[in-house]
């Protein structure tokens, strides 16, 4: 019963505001009244552009996940819980009104009783009970739509919900977000252009999260930046490399890099927040992810699909001239764009796409990968249109070919193909 409820208040919500708008528009809209379960759903959904299309999964990663704030009392009630004895055993200064409030957790302005300032993060009371009302919801969705939606079949839609599922239960345990923090600031140790808060495990548990407090200005403010006399191509270059860090020297790399979650501060350094989602890459997918790229970078489309057949995406060895042509189609209309205009997420979201069309089934951390290379390309963008973020990181991924890909120096070469391509665009 609670089902039907749940599917007629969405079917009457589509039937108030159809017609308004866009397709994707229409989508979000209704994903927001639904409320912060589908609104985190569809923060997921945005990283299968195969699925819903780029133009949807484009106005699916504007979805904002806020909500009013719970009460100063049951923050209290919960830390007093989870650590025991009175919250000024713990804290010599806690502000009641948060700094943050979103569908998870909400978050405060502290200082430990040793003169530590951080920041609280407190999950919301009953939240776990909320999310999994709502879960089941999807999961019924997702039946009905396998059962009744021919088309939809093929996409698994009960495993997508499955994803989520298990990806919601890491993001509402802080233990794993703290875990996540201690993990990303020992691959960055020593490395001045980027800070990561550290984690206070004696104050953190399932429920909250106690980390540094740090300061600097949203790395979408431009106006800030540029009043604080920030290097904008700096930071640009030092978000490149950070990236490229993460995702390929260390495999390990945070999933939601909007720019809310980047601050950047007057030392040029990059500070990463919210570390709910990340995702991570085994070298065979980096290497996989690296092949494929050079062989687009040198026009070399056959490749492109020999790839694919050898890592058992291709099952008919006759799909491979076809598939080969599918990536000539691809591939011609980005790698020939000019330095400024080309992009590695766009170039991933189309090929994913063909290879479902192909009724490939595409890795979900590759998925992440690309919507996190969306992201970073476009706040790239918007610092200073005229740059290329992988131009910037060159002598890394130089650096990374030397050392992940043996004599033959593969990788080398695929970053000198990037070099040389980029030197004919400008």
């Amino acid at each position: 019963m609670k089902n039907l409820f749940h599917l007629f208040r969405l079917i009457k919500i589509l039937f108030l505001i159809r017609g308004a708008f866009s397709c994707g528009d229409l989508l979000t809209k209704t994903l927001k009244t639904l409320g912060p379960v589908f609104i985190k759903f569809g923060q997921s959904l945005s990283t299968r552009a195969d699925i819903v299309g780029e133009e949807i999964a484009d106005k699916l990663m504007e979805l904002q996940d806020k909500l009013p704030s719970f009460s100063f009392d049951q923050v209290k009630q919960i830390i007093e819980s989870e650590f025991g004895g009175k919250l000024s055993d713990h804290f010599s200064y806690f502000e009641e009104k948060p700094i943050a409030a979103a569908s998870i957790a909400q978050v405060h302005r502290a200082i430990t009783c040793d003169g530590t300032k951080v920041a609280v993060k407190v999950r919301r009371p009953k939240i776990v009970k909320e999310f999994a009302k709502d879960i089941d919801f999807l999961y019924f969705i997702a039946g009905l739509a396998e059962k009744f939606i021919p088309k939809a079949k093929k996409h698994s839609p009960k495993e997508i919900v499955a994803i989520f599922d298990k990806s919601s239960k890491f993001e509402l345990d802080f233990c794993f977000e703290a875990a996540a923090l201690s993990e990303m600031r020992e691959n960055f140790s020593g490395d001045e252009s980027v800070y990561i808060p550290k984690p206070y495990w004696d104050l953190t548990s399932h429920l909250v999260l106690t980390m540094d407090w740090v300061e600097g200005i949203p790395i979408n403010d431009l106006d800030a930046i540029d009043k604080a006399s920030i290097d904008r191509k700096k930071i640009a270059s030092n978000l490149s490399i950070l990236f490229f860090n993460q995702a390929y020297r260390n495999g390990f790399f945070h999933g939601d890099l909007h720019g809310g979650n980047i601050l950047v501060n007057d030392k040029h350094q990059i500070i990463l927040i919210d570390f709910g989602i990340t995702g991570r890459l085994s070298k065979k997918d980096r290497i996989f992810v690296a092949n494929v790229l050079k062989s687009f970078l040198e026009h070399d489309y056959l490749n492109v699909a020999k790839i694919h057949y050898e890592e058992g995406f291709i099952t008919n060895p006759e799909d491979i001239v076809y598939f080969a042509q599918t990536c000539r189609s691809i591939g011609e209309q980005i790698v020939g764009l000019s330095a400024n205009k080309m992009s590695v997420a766009k170039l991933l979201s189309r090929l994913f796409k063909a290879c479902d069309d192909y009724d490939m089934n595409t890795r979900p951390q590759l998925l992440l990968l690309q919507k996190t290379i969306l992201m970073v390309e476009g706040i790239g963008s918007r610092l200073d249109p005229s740059i290329n973020m992988w131009k910037l990181a060159e002598p890394w991924i130089e650096q990374w070919a030397i050392e992940n890909l043996g004599i033959e120096a593969k990788l080398l070469e695929f970053a000198q193909k990037i070099s040389s391509k980029i030197k004919e665009m400008i």
